[in-house]
């Protein structure tokens, strides 16, 4: 299992790069995590439309003031689906099909709501865009 956060506090940029999480630590009925000092979770508000992701770890400075320094990072975040889920459709790339369901990549715009909290250089509530992005094996962009 796997983690990855990346944080910008306003002044520097903080990552949590977990590649080998043991399984052990996570809850398939709950889907959240607890282990080690790392705790995540997703929690479904409205399947689609809204969902709310909260994490805490300690995470190393990569780019800015204290760059190789291990700090405490955390994110509460609102997510909210903005658009229909949609593909790429089939494109013959190995590993994209099954036949008793659809691997393919799919997204959905989302918009995202939260706060920085108050380690962070400017704690403030903030909205961001993005697409949330779903898919097995590797994207194929045109």
């Amino acid at each position: 299992m796997w983690f990855w956060l990346y944080v910008f506090d306003g002044a520097r940029w903080i990552a949590v790069d977990e590649a080998r999480l043991p399984l052990s630590g996570f809850d398939w009925e709950r889907w959240s995590y607890r282990l080690a000092g790392l705790s995540f979770e997703r929690e479904v508000i409205e399947e689609l439309l809204h969902n709310r992701v909260r994490a805490r770890a300690f995470g190393r400075v990569i780019a800015g003031p204290g760059v190789g320094r291990v700090l405490p990072v955390s994110v509460d975040l609102d997510v909210f689906g903005i658009g229909a889920c949609h593909s790429v459709g089939d494109r013959g790339v190995d590993g994209h099909s099954h036949d008793e369901l659809s691997a393919l990549r799919f997204e959905q715009p989302t918009a995202h709501h939260g706060a920085l909290p108050a380690w962070t250089a400017s704690a403030s509530r903030w909205t961001g865009a993005a697409s949330a992005t779903h898919s097995w094996g590797r994207a194929c962009r045109t």
